[in-house]
C-alpha cells in the first residue's frame, strides 16, 4: 500500500479509514504501531505515504461528538504516537534547514503539511497534557514556516495552491483552533503569531491559488477581533486603518475570476451571492472580519469607513468606465454591513441599517444619488456586476425606500427582465418581487408587516402585462446560459398574480395556457424543486383569480377543467411523484370553488375511483393531498358520493391511515368530512366501524396528540348529527364508554385547551373555531341528549357542564394538566413514536401549497349566532324541564368559581337562586 501510485494510495487510504473507523483500535492492535515503524526521514515517500494514512485515520476525531469510547482511542494513539510526531517535526525542520534540492524540500514541506493536519485533529477534542508541555516546540516550528518563503517552490500555476501555501494554511488552521478552545494556554504565543498572520495576508498574492490561506488568516482574526481579551491588538487607530486598507480592502474588491463567474457560471454566481454559499470566498471572509471590527470598533470604524465610500465613489466619478469597480465595492461596503449575511436579504428587508452604518450613509440619499441612476441608464447590460450590486441594494433596504421611490422603480426593473444576462434579470425579479409585499408600519409597529401594501396595485398594473411577457419570455426561451427553470421569474410571476388579484383575471386563463406548455417540460425532468413549487403556486392563485367573478364562473370552470385535466392526468400516468401532491392540491382547490351545479363532472367523476383507490396512498407525500381532495368531494358532492358507493371505501382508508403515526391526522380529517357532510342515514353502517377504529388505535398507541383528535372528530359528530348518535354508536360498541371517554379524554384535552385558549393575546381562525365547536358539542351533550340526564351518564353530566363554564373563563387561573403541553399533544410522548408506520424508500415530500389552501370551517357552526346567548337558552330549555333533577347535579361540581360563574352568568334566576 506504501509504495502504489499517489492516486491509488488516496483510494487505499480511504478504505483503510472506514474500517479503522469500526475495527480500530480493540479489533486493530497492529495497525498504528506498523504505521509507526514505517516513518523514515530517510525514506521521504514512505514517510508522506504513512502520514498520508494516519491523516485519513484521525481526521474524524475533528468532528466526532464527544464520547468515552473516542476519548479512549485517542489516548491510545497518544499513548504510541505522541512522542514519534514531535520528534519527526523537529527532525523534519532540521533537515528542511539544510536541504537544497528542490524535490527533497517539496518532499519534506509536504510532510509537514501532514504532521500539521494530525497535530490538528489529535488536539481537536481536547489539549492533551503532552502537547501542554511541548507547546513552546511546536509553535515554534510553526512560527518559523509561518513567515517562511521560498521562490523555487513556487510553482506556474495561478489556481493550484503550492507546497508553502498548503503548509501555512495548516498551521494558521492549527492556530485558530488553539486560539478558539485554548486561549489560556496559548494567549503567552499569540502577539507573534499575529504579526505573521498580517505580513501572510499583505505577501499574498491576489490570485486563486493564495484563496485558501487568505480565507484561514482571515478567519483566525476575526475570531481574535471578536474576543474582548484580544481586541487590545488592534484597537490602535493606525492598525485599525491599515487592517482595513492592506487586508479587508483587498480581499472584498471584486476580482477577475469573480468576473468570470458571473459571465461564465451565473448560476453558481447567484448561488454563492445570494443564499451564502461562498463562505470559503476572500470577500465573504473579509467581511466577517469587517462585521467583527464594525462592533468591536463601532466608533473608529464609522470614521474610516466613511472615508474610504468616499474616496471610492470619488474614484468611479473620475472614470465611470475603468472605474466602476471602486462604486461596485462602495455599494458592497453598504450592502454587507447591513443586517445578517453581507449580500443577503432578509423576507421583510431592512428598515434601518444594523450597528453603525446608518451613519456611514443615508439610505435614501445614496439610493437618489448613487443607486437610482444606475439603474436608469439606457444600456441596462453595461457595467452588469454594478448594475447587479444596485438591485441587490433595492431588495435590502427595499422597506427603508419611500412609496414614491418605489413606483419610480416598477418600470426600470421590468427593463430588466429584458435583458439576456442572468444574473441581472434575475435580480431584477427577485427586487420586483420583493417591493411588491412591502407593507406599512400599523401603530406601535416597529417593522412593517401587517399594514397596507406601500406599492398600491394601481402603480403595478399599467406594467402588468409588461412584466407578465416578459417572465413568459424568461420562462419559455433558452438563454444564452442555457436556463430555463428560473425559480426566481417564476417567483415573480406568482407574486404578480396574487398582489393584482381579482385585476388579473382577464389574462388568467391564457397564462394558465402557457403555464401548462412549461408543466409539461418540466415533468419530463423534475430537477429544480423550488421552481417546480412556485409553478404549482403560480397555477393555484391563477385558479383562484380565474374564478374570481362569480358572473362567468360556470364556463371558465369548463375551461380549466378542459386545460389541467389533460397534463394532470399525465403526471399522474406517468407516477410523476414529484408533482403528484401538487395536483391533488390544486384539484381539491378547484373543486371546491366549482360553481353550484346538480352532480359532478365529468372529469372529476372519473377521477374519484383512482382518488379513493389505496395504491395511491402508500405514498406518504401523496397522502395530504388526496385528503384534502376526498374532503372536496363530499363538501361539494356528498350525494353522489353515496350513490357512486364510495362511502365504503373513504372509510378504509380512514382505518388504513389511523394504522401510521404520520398518517393520523389526515385520518381524523377524513373521518370528520365524513360526519359533516354525509346524512346519518349514510353515514350511520359506517360510524361504529370508524369509531371502533379510533378506539383501537387510542389502546394501543395512546398519545395526547391523538387523544386530541379523537376528541375534536366526536365533538365535530355531536354538533352535526346530535349527542344521541355519538352516545348511541358510543354505547353500542361497549356498555359505560361514553362515559369513560368523556371522564378520561374529553375532559383533560378540554380543560387543557381553556387554561390555553384564556392565556392566547389574539386568537387565529383555527383557534377561533376550535373554540366554537368545543362549546357548541358540550352545550349539545349536556342539554339535548336524554341519554345524558339518565344514569349512568348523569354522573358525567356535571363535568361536561364544567368545561362549557372554564370555555368561557371563570376569572380565576385554571390549573395545569399534567402531560399534555398547550398544543393537547401529550409532553411525555416517545419521540420514537413518530417514526411509527415510516415507509422504507424514495418518499416524494409534501409541500404545501399556500394559495391552494382552504381554511377549515364547519358548516353548522356558522348557524348558532351568539355563543353564550346559544349556552344560555339551552340550558334554560333542559332545566325547564329537568330543573329538579339536575341542580344536585349541578352542585356536586367541586369547582366554587365554576358553581359561582354558572349561577351569575347562565342559569335563569331560579335555578341561580337555589343553587347559590
Amino acid at each position: 500500500m506504501l509504495s502504489v501510485s499517489k492516486d491509488v494510495h488516496m483510494q487505499l487510504a480511504e478504505a483503510l479509514a472506514i474500517i479503522s473507523s469500526a475495527d480500530f483500535p480493540s479489533q486493530w492492535q497492529n495497525l498504528l504501531p506498523e504505521l509507526i515503524s514505517q516513518i523514515n526521514l530517510g525514506n521521504l515517500p514512505i514517510t508522506i505515504a504513512v502520514l498520508q494514512t494516519m491523516n485519513t485515520i484521525f481526521k474524524r476525531y475533528r468532528y466526532e461528538t464527544k464520547s468515552d469510547a473516542l476519548f479512549r482511542e485517542i489516548l491510545y494513539v497518544l499513548g504510541l504516537f505522541q512522542s514519534q510526531l514531535l520528534e519527526l517535526f523537529k527532525g523534519l525542520i532540521e533537515a528542511a534547514k539544510v536541504t537544497q534540492d528542490r524535490n527533497t524540500l517539496m518532499q519534506l514541506l509536504q510532510a509537514l503539511r501532514l504532521v500539521a493536519r494530525i497535530f490538528y485533529s489529535l488536539n481537536a477534542q481536547d489539549l492533551p497534557d503532552f502537547f501542554e508541555e511541548h507547546m513552546a516546540e511546536w509553535m515554534g516550528g510553526f512560527k518559523m514556516f509561518l513567515s517562511y518563503n521560498n521562490r523555487a517552490l513556487d510553482n506556474d500555476s495561478d489556481e493550484e495552491p503550492g507546497v508553502v501555501e498548503e503548509l501555512k494554511e495548516a498551521i494558521v488552521q492549527c492556530i485558530t483552533l488553539y486560539v478558539d478552545k485554548y486561549d489560556e494556554y496559548f494567549a503567552a504565543f499569540l502577539p507573534a503569531f499575529v504579526g505573521d498572520v498580517w505580513q501572510v495576508l499583505q505577501e499574498a498574492p491576489n490570485t486563486q491559488k493564495a484563496d485558501s490561506l487568505v480565507t484561514a488568516c482571515l478567519r483566525l482574526l476575526t475570531i481574535l477581533v471578536s474576543r474582548l481579551q484580544h481586541r487590545n491588538l488592534f484597537q490602535n487607530i493606525e492598525q485599525l486603518q491599515k487592517l482595513v486598507e492592506s487586508i479587508v480592502l483587498p480581499s472584498i474588491r471584486i476580482r477577475d475570476s469573480e468576473q468570470e463567474l458571473f459571465e461564465d457560471s451565473p448560476v453558481e454566481y447567484v448561488h454563492r451571492d445570494l443564499e451564502g454559499a461562498d463562505t470559503e470566498s476572500r470577500r465573504r471572509c473579509a467581511m466577517d472580519l469587517l462585521k467583527a471590527m464594525t462592533n468591536a470598533f463601532s466608533e473608529q470604524l464609522r470614521h474610516i469607513l466613511s472615508q474610504y465610500v468616499t474616496v471610492l465613489l470619488q474614484e468611479y466619478s473620475s472614470n465611470p468606465v475603468s472605474k466602476w469597480s471602486s462604486k461596485e465595492l462602495a455599494i458592497y461596503l453598504v450592502l454587507a454591513l447591513a443586517g445578517k449575511g453581507g449580500s443577503q436579504a432578509t423576507s421583510a428587508g431592512i428598515n434601518d441599517i444594523a450597528g453603525d452604518v446608518p451613519h456611514l450613509v443615508n439610505i435614501v440619499e445614496f439610493f437618489a444619488v448613487h443607486i437610482m441612476p444606475e439603474l436608469t441608464q439606457v444600456n441596462i447590460d453595461e457595467k452588469p456586476i454594478l448594475k447587479a450590486d444596485c438591485l441587490k441594494f433595492v431588495t435590502l433596504f427595499r422597506a427603508t425606500l419611500p412609496a414614491e421611490a418605489l413606483q419610480a422603480l416598477v418600470p426600470e426593473l421590468a427593463r430588466f427582465l429584458t435583458s439576456p444576462l442572468y444574473v441581472l434579470h434575475s435580480y431584477a425579479a427577485i427586487c420586483l418581487e420583493r417591493i411588491m409585499t412591502v407593507r406599512e408600519p400599523l401603530p406601535g409597529q416597529e417593522f412593517a408587516r401587517t399594514g397596507p401594501l406601500r406599492l398600491p396595485v394601481a402603480a403595478v398594473l399599467p406594467y402588468a402585462q409588461m412584466i407578465l411577457a416578459q417572465t413568459m419570455q424568461l420562462l419559455e426561451s433558452v438563454r444564452g446560459s442555457g436556463v430555463l427553470e428560473n425559480e426566481f421569474v417564476m417567483k415573480l410571476l406568482m407574486r404578480l398574480v396574487t398582489v393584482t388579484g381579482d385585476q388579473f383575471q382577464p389574462l388568467a386563463m391564457s397564462t394558465i395556457q402557457s403555464l401548462n406548455t412549461i408543466l409539461i417540460r418540466v415533468c419530463a425532468n423534475p430537477s429544480n424543486p423550488v421552481f417546480n413549487h412556485y409553478l404549482f403556486e403560480t397555477l393555484a392563485a391563477l385558479v383562484r383569480a380565474a374564478l374570481c367573478n362569480p358572473n362567468v364562473a360556470a364556463s371558465v370552470f369548463g375551461q380549466l377543467e378542459q386545460m389541467l385535466f389533460p397534463p394532470f392526468q399525465g403526471i399522474l400516468q406517468a407516477d410523476v411523484a414529484e408533482f403528484m401532491p401538487y395536483v391533488f392540491q390544486i384539484l381539491a382547490m378547484l373543486l371546491d370553488n366549482c360553481p353550484p351545479s346538480p352532480s359532478l363532472s365529468q372529469p372529476f367523476a372519473n377521477l374519484l375511483g383512482p382518488v379513493v383507490f389505496p395504491g395511491l396512498w402508500e405514498r406518504s407525500g401523496n397522502v395530504p393531498g388526496l385528503t384534502s381532495l376526498v374532503c372536496a368531494y363530499l363538501r361539494k358532492y356528498s350525494g353522489d358520493i353515496v350513490r357512486m358507493g364510495m362511502v365504503q371505501h373513504i372509510s378504509t382508508l380512514v382505518g388504513k391511515l389511523m394504522s401510521s403515526r404520520i398518517n393520523e391526522p389526515f385520518a381524523f380529517q377524513l373521518a370528520e368530512a365524513l360526519f359533516q357532510f354525509l346524512p346519518v342515514e349514510s353515514l350511520s353502517s359506517q360510524l361504529g366501524g370508524l369509531i371502533t377504529e379510533m378506539l383501537k388505535r387510542l389502546h394501543s398507541h395512546r398519545t395526547g396528540r391523538l387523544v386530541h383528535f379523537y376528541v375534536h372528530a366526536m365533538c365535530v359528530l355531536v354538533c352535526v348529527h346530535g349527542a344521541d348518535v355519538f352516545i348511541n354508536t358510543t354505547e353500542s360498541i361497549q356498555g359505560g364508554l361514553t362515559k369513560m371517554t368523556i371522564d378520561s379524554m374529553w375532559y383533560p384535552t378540554i380543560s387543557k385547551f381553556a387554561a390555553d385558549y384564556a392565556q392566547l393575546v389574539s386568537k387565529n381562525a383555527e383557534q377561533e373555531e376550535d373554540f366554537k365547536l368545543f362549546v357548541v358539542a358540550l352545550t349539545r351533550l349536556t342539554c339535548e341528549s336524554q341519554a345524558m340526564l339518565n344514569q349512568p351518564l348523569i354522573q358525567a353530566w356535571p363535568s361536561v357542564l364544567s368545561l362549557i363554564v372554564m370555555l368561557f373563563g371563570t376569572g380565576t387561573p385554571l390549573p395545569p394538566v399534567e402531560g399534555y403541553n398547550s398544543l393537547g399533544h401529550s409532553s411525555m410522548e416517545d419521540e420514537e413514536d413518530f417514526k411509527l408506520g415510516a415507509e422504507p424508500g424514495f418518499q416524494a415530500a409534501h409541500h404545501k401549497l399556500h394559495f391552494a389552501s382552504r381554511a377549515a370551517a364547519i358548516p353548522t357552526l356558522a348557524n348558532v349566532g351568539d355563543l353564550k346567548t346559544f349556552v344560555q337558552n339551552s340550558l334554560g330549555k333542559v332545566l325547564s324541564v329537568h330543573g329538579q333533577n339536575l341542580i344536585p347535579a349541578i352542585r356536586s361540581i367541586a369547582d366554587a368559581s365554576v358553581k359561582v360563574c354558572l349561577a351569575r352568568e347562565y342559569l335563569p334566576p331560579q335555578f341561580a337562586q337555589a343553587l347559590l
